[in-house]
């Protein structure tokens, strides 16, 4: 079945991932979140209510199934980077 947002499944893992690192690493797990989304993701203009271009990091939830396996691969790149053990996580 296709789905055009990222899965429940997707979403937990990757916030498993964000947690184990963010364990590892001594960091929060908003601050893994945001680097991750700000580093692999990018940020998204929009409008504000004033009429000006603003800017934002785009959020994870905008993401398609594919874009989502994307990040999460990425995410498991930079977890082996940094010898993030993650053996326990599971996914689907």
């Amino acid at each position: 079945e296709y789905k055009s947002s990222r899965s429940v499944e997707q979403n937990n893992f990757f916030h498993a991932m964000i947690r184990a690192i963010a364990e590892t690493s001594g960091h929060s797990v908003d601050e893994i979140k945001g680097y991750v989304c700000q580093e692999y993701l990018g940020d998204v203009e929009y409008t504000g209510l004033d009429g000006s271009k603003r800017t934002r990091v785009q959020s994870t939830s905008e993401l398609s199934v594919e874009e989502m396996s994307s990040l999460i691969e990425r995410v498991r790149q930079l977890a082996n980077q940094l010898d993030v053990r993650m053996e326990h996580i599971e996914y689907g």
